[in-house]
């Protein structure tokens, strides 16, 4: 199961470049973690023999570092990894699923 949180910025944290508001930061945030998504995605297509059983993503966002090397997504929890002769599609499908609704969230914010 993946599970990913959105929280609201507090008053004072802006964004280094120019905005229209938050909604700005809120979109090239989303956007980061949509391209490390399909990195991450690649990566574990490409590493085949390993199923990541129980792993999960955690998606990072500090507004107080500037632009968008505040966004952070890790791959964690590898204590149920095992061999498989295959790539483990479960993870990629996960993750593909992820990518969607980001962008579907990303859509909506356009």
């Amino acid at each position: 199961f993946f599970f990913f949180f959105f929280f609201q910025a507090e008053d004072g944290i802006r964004d280094v470049e120019r905005s229209r508001g938050l909604g700005d930061v809120y979109k090239r945030q989303i956007q980061e973690f949509i391209m490390t998504l399909k990195e991450i995605y690649r990566v574990i297509k490409d590493t085949k023999g390993i199923k990541f059983t129980s792993s999960s993503l955690l998606l990072i966002y500090d507004a107080f570092k500037e632009s968008v090397q505040g966004t952070v997504v890790k791959l964690i929890d590898f204590e149920n990894a095992e061999e498989i002769d295959t790539e483990d599609s479960d993870a990629l499908e996960g993750i593909k699923n992820l990518c969607k609704v980001l962008e579907e969230i990303h859509e909506t914010m356009s």
